[in-house]
């Protein structure tokens, strides 16, 4: 799972966040195996939706940004 992801998990409260000294940002951030993979499907059907209404203003430019930006 893309960073971005759990991070936006973490600020909507579905994830704790963790001191981790050894971490590059000093941080992890812990989900549930079951929300995890629940949050990555959810996140693939929002970021393909985005990228459907945005090929309908600019084809092609804006959606493939949004795929890479959420891994998808």
């Amino acid at each position: 799972m893309k960073a971005n992801i759990k991070e936006l998990a973490a600020k909507a409260g579905l994830a704790k966040v963790l001191v981790h000294p050894t971490s590059d940002s000093g941080v992890f951030i812990s989900l549930d195996a079951e929300i995890e993979t629940k949050l990555i499907e959810f996140a693939k059907l929002v970021a393909l939706e985005c990228s459907t209404i945005a090929d309908t203003a600019e084809p092609y430019k804006a959606s493939d940004l949004i795929k890479k930006h959420f891994g998808v």
